[in-house]
């Protein structure tokens, strides 16, 4: 999707640095789910398994039980991100690319809310089930949505409408899934568990500014005033 978005940006001629921001904001957030590297991949193999010894009911108590596991790795880091777009990227790239920030949130947001849904498993599933079908059908119309999004947003709101409709493809790609997966299999379980998620994050105290810096001076005069009391 996001070469499609960068071809349409350069032909609808959205600034150079724009464009930048945009792959900044792809980038960063693609890696934000970096804790399910060693996840994901072995999901096919778990769930081919489970679906051939016990069945369909406990493929989806074992669905379950990985999304839900990994929406508490996941879901702190995008929200943190989301929260605190612009200390992300003035920590990382520096301050001239601050610009980048509220497309970094944007994505953020929406691929938070993908991999909270288990975009990194609905595939795995989909393919065990023998409906692989619906994972190619979904993707399709996913890319295809993108593109009429991107032909509607990118002309009125420049790189902020490549980005907005990426991730609203994203999100009605893994909802597509989602919806073929439930009439195999129970999933529902999943969802409060995912909610929660988000409202432990979002319920969670912010962290203590941090204490003003002190001058040399007033720690040795406190370090005097200690000795003399001594």
């Amino acid at each position: 999707m996001t070469q499609t978005d960068v071809l349409l940006m350069n032909f609808f001629k959205v600034d150079s640095a724009d464009i930048g921001f945009y792959h900044l904001a792809t980038g960063l957030g693609t890696t934000m789910a970096f804790l399910l590297a060693g996840v994901a991949p072995m999901a096919l193999s778990l769930f081919s398994e489970t679906y051939a010894k016990d069945g369909i009911k406990s493929l989806g108590n074992l669905y379950c039980q990985i999304v839900g596991f990994a929406s508490y790795l996941t879901i702190l880091i995008y929200v943190f991100c989301v929260l605190n777009a612009s200390h992300v990227v003035g920590f990382i790239y520096g301050s001239a690319f601050l610009g980048g920030a509220l497309a970094l949130a944007v994505y953020a947001g929406f691929a938070g809310i993908q991999t909270a849904l288990g975009i990194n498993f609905t595939v795995s599933s989909l393919y065990v089930i023998h409906r692989r079908d619906a994972a190619l059908r979904s993707t399709a119309e996913s890319s295809v949505l993108n593109i009429a999004l991107n032909l509607m947003l990118i002309p009125a709101f420049g790189m902020m409408g490549a980005i907005t409709a990426t991730g609203l493809s994203m999100v009605y790609m893994v909802l597509r899934q989602l919806k073929v997966i439930s009439a195999e299999m129970e999933i529902a379980p999943v969802f409060p568990v995912i909610g929660q998620c988000f409202l432990y994050c979002l319920a969670a105290p912010p962290p203590p500014p941090p204490p003003p810096p002190q001058r040399v001076g007033s720690c040795a005069g406190k370090i005097c005033q200690g000795s003399l009391i001594r």
